[in-house]
C-alpha cells in the first residue's frame, strides 16, 4: 500500500539530522522506530530490508520509514542523508515498513537542506519554519510523483540526460543544445521537461555539478584555481570564477581559505 502524500498531515516534528552512516551491514534494530521519518539521500547508496519487502536508495532519492517499523541496512561508501523524524497522520497506510517515495528527486535537495538549517537555528521561529518547509517538500514530492506517473519513457530519457550531464561535466565542449538534440527535443522543450523533473534547469544543473566538484578540489587538493577551472569544464578562469561566486556567494579563493 502506497503512502498517499496528498493526504498526509504532520502532527509533530521531533528531530532533524544530517548523518553519515558506517559502511557495512546494520542488523535489524532491536527496538522499533518511535516516529515516522522522511529521508533524503545526499550521497552514496544503501539497501533497506524489512520483514516483507526491501528497496535500494541512492543519491537524490527520498524514502519514508513508518512509525514502529524494523529494518536492517546494507550501507555503501559515503552514504549521507538528511533525516526528518516526525509524527504523521496518514489514513489507510500500512504501518511497520518503508517505501521509496521519489527517485532522482534533485529538486528537493535544497528544500531538505533548508529544513535542516531551520531546525538548527533554535530561535523563536525555528519550529514554524521547519514545519512550513516540510510541507513545501511534500508538495514538491507530490509533483514529482505525478510527473513520474505521467510519462515513464519521457522520464527515463530525462533521467539519462541528467547522468550524461554528470558524466560530462569536465568536457568543455559539452553543451545542453547537443544533449537536447540527442534526445530529439528542442532546447526549450528539453529545458521544460528537465526543470519539471528536477526543479532546476539543465544549464543550472551542469553549473551545480561543476561547482560541486570544484569545491571538493579546492579543499582536497593544491591545484591552482586556473587548473581546477579547466578540470571542471571551463575554458576560461573568468567564467569559472563568476559561476562559482553566483553558486556559492563567495570567490574560489575565499572558499579555499575559509
Amino acid at each position: 500500500m502506497k503512502l498517499q502524500l496528498s493526504k498526509v498531515t504532520v502532527s509533530e516534528i521531533s528531530h532533524v539530522s544530517r548523518n553519515y552512516m558506517r559502511v557495512g551491514l546494520h542488523p535489524f534494530r532491536p527496538d522499533q522506530r518511535h516516529s515516522d521519518c522522511f529521508v533524503y539521500v545526499l550521497n552514496g547508496s544503501a539497501k533497506y530490508t524489512f520483514l516483507d519487502t526491501s528497496f535500494t536508495v541512492e543519491k537524490g532519492d527520498v524514502f519514508y520509514l513508518s512509525h514502529t517499523c524494523r529494518y536492517e541496512i546494507m550501507v555503501g561508501d559515503g552514504f549521507q542523508v538528511i533525516y526528518i523524524d516526525c509524527m504523521l497522520n496518514c489514513p489507510d497506510y500500512k504501518k511497520g515498513s518503508g517505501e521509496k517515495i521519489a527517485e532522482n528527486a534533485f529538486g528537493v535537495e535544497q528544500t531538505f537542506e533548508q529544513i535542516y538549517k531551520s531546525w538548527k537555528k533554535y530561535d523563536n521561529t525555528f519550529y514554524v519554519q521547519t514545519f512550513s518547509k516540510l510541507y513545501f517538500a511534500l508538495v514538491q514530492l507530490i509533483e514529482i510523483q505525478e510527473s513520474n506517473s505521467a510519462s515513464i519513457e519521457k522520464n527515463l530519457q530525462i533521467i539519462s540526460s541528467r547522468k550524461e550531464i554528470e558524466n560530462n561535466f569536465s568536457n568543455n565542449n559539452f553543451s545542453i543544445e547537443s544533449l537536447s538534440k540527442k534526445y530529439g527535443y528542442s532546447v526549450s522543450h528539453f529545458r521544460k521537461l528537465f526543470t519539471k523533473q528536477y526543479g532546476i534547469s539543465p544549464v543550472k544543473y551542469l553549473i551545480h555539478v561543476r561547482i560541486h566538484i570544484a569545491k571538493r578540489l579546492l579543499t582536497e587538493t593544491d591545484n591552482s584555481i586556473k587548473n581546477i577551472a579547466e578540470m571542471v569544464g571551463y575554458k576560461n578562469e573568468f567564467y569559472f570564477s563568476r559561476a562559482f561566486k553566483m553558486e556559492t556567494g563567495m570567490t574560489a579563493s575565499e572558499y579555499r581559505q575559509r
